[in-house]
């Protein structure tokens, strides 16, 4: 069926995200490895032309309460992600990267939120400012140095 069929395009579609997350989330530290991230995003976003968006996001808002397949996992692949950025969150604030007074969870979740709307406002505008403004506010809330 057509659904069964994006389901599929969706499964190859996590495989590359969990990809580029290894990759993008890699660094010599964990303030680094947040660096690198943020980068990575904005570099990918730029390459497609601010078109397309994410994949996901769009799912999640197209499908997300209409088929609970398409929710469960679009859902699971967000969880994956904010579980593998509050892994590199929890070092960096152990090693006084990032402010501690919030929980890795929370901080992993806001980015997450913040990166999928600055992708979503700079495909309407194709542009990257959104996306940059927001990783520089990102920065300076979560103690990182602006760049």
């Amino acid at each position: 069926s057509k659904d069964d069929i994006a389901l599929a395009v969706l499964a190859r579609a996590r495989q590359e995200f969990s990809d580029f997350l290894k990759k993008a989330l890699s660094g010599s530290n964990p303030k680094n490895s947040l660096e690198s991230f943020f980068t990575s995003l904005q570099n990918w976003h730029q390459e497609k032309g601010f078109v397309g968006g994410c994949i996901f996001g769009n799912t999640a808002l197209e499908m997300g309460d209409t088929d609970e397949r398409f929710s469960t996992f679009v859902s699971d692949v967000f969880e994956d992600w904010i579980a593998r950025l509050r892994s590199v969150i929890e070092e960096a604030q152990l090693e006084g990267f990032l402010r501690n007074n919030l929980d890795a969870e929370s901080l992993a979740r806001h980015i997450v939120a913040v990166t999928e709307g600055g992708i979503m406002l700079d495909r309407l505008q194709k542009s990257d400012q959104t996306l940059t403004a927001s990783f520089n506010t990102l920065r300076t809330f979560l103690f990182l140095e602006t760049t």
